[in-house]
């Protein structure tokens, strides 16, 4: 049975669960009346710690944020964070000398209101399969696509409400990790090479889950506890290509150039490309066998024009789709 991994998650709990801090965490105050109202740490200026961590505290709140990367699994990055490796997580944290949390505590009543759901599969993100999924966006008006770090490939629903957004990242995993931006985080790890190895040959998937209605809604939870997270047996990444790329199909598609031509493909389509039944359709609409042949020698050509144009980039698609089940 498969369960679910990410490459980030947000967690927050009761602020009791920071039981001691090791460094000087930065401070925030009420503008208006100046009395403190939380501490922060980040590591985006903090040399020492090359991924991303931000542990937060809000007084009037009374609530403890923890935001990390599955980069804080060191060697183990290649796991990602799931049920397997939560515990190691929030361990690894506690070994960094930034504070101390309560590792039980978080992990029996902490919230995600975040996550970036992840999938690695060991399969070669071709140039090819990369050109075919950028012309094969089902609704085009609606997902915009963009290059990722020349590696591979953003599908973003462009709408203005931020509730609605979704995107969908397909990138080449094994040339990433080699990037400049990687290299301080690599540099920790006695066994950089072996954890880069883990890499070779894999493309990774990644769909972020920005808010507490997301995680609950790709999900299909009702609370977004830990355990109710990490246990979940949706497969999110898979409904979101299906809404990019339209549900798995052998039908192709071709530009048409007037109506005759996309009343033909229609009909195919509605069909599934099943020439006898669409003839035996047909038949009771034309008075004459000559006007039904006539029509139906357009739509076999038709219908051979749709599986010279397109069949290559449908075989392209449903191929990544399939390394998503």
């Amino acid at each position: 049975m498969t369960y679910l991994t990410f490459d980030r998650l947000k967690i927050k709990a009761n602020y009791k669960y920071l039981l001691e801090q090791q460094i000087q965490f930065n401070q925030t105050y009420n503008s208006k009346n100046g009395e403190l109202t939380g501490l922060y740490y980040s590591s985006k200026n903090d040399k020492s710690v090359p991924f991303n961590l931000y542990i937060a505290i809000s007084k009037p709140k009374q609530t403890l944020t923890l935001e990390f990367s599955s980069k804080v699994l060191k060697e183990d990055y290649p796991k990602l964070i799931s049920k397997f490796t939560i515990r190691q997580c929030l361990e690894n944290i506690n070994k960094l000398g930034i504070c101390r949390i309560d590792v039980d505590g978080i992990l029996q009543t902490g919230c995600i209101t975040s996550a970036d759901v992840t999938k690695d599969v060991h399969a070669t993100l071709s140039d090819e399969t990369l050109q075919a999924l950028s012309v094969w966006v089902k609704n085009y008006r609606r997902y915009k696509w963009d290059y990722y770090d020349s590696e591979g490939i953003d599908f973003i629903r462009d709408v203005k409400s931020s509730k609605c957004k979704e995107c969908i990242r397909i990138y080449r995993k094994e040339k990433e990790i080699a990037t400049s931006k990687n290299k301080d985080f690599l540099a920790t790890l006695p066994n950089k090479w072996e954890v880069m190895q883990k890499f070779d040959g894999v493309t990774r998937f990644e769909a972020k889950l920005e808010t507490i209605g997301k995680v609950r809604d790709y999900l299909n939870i009702q609370d977004t506890y830990i355990s109710e997270v990490l246990n979940a047996e949706t497969n999110p990444l898979l409904t979101i290509y299906d809404r990019v790329f339209g549900e798995p199909s052998d039908i192709p598609y071709i530009q048409s150039s007037n109506f005759e031509d996309f009343a033909m493909q229609f009909i195919l389509n509605a069909y599934h490309g099943d020439i006898k039944t669409i003839e035996m359709s047909l038949r009771p609409l034309f008075d004459s066998r000559s006007g039904l042949s006539k029509r139906m020698k357009k739509i076999r050509q038709t219908w051979e024009r749709m599986q010279n144009s397109a069949s290559g980039n449908i075989d392209y698609v449903n191929s990544v789709r399939n390394l998503l089940l």
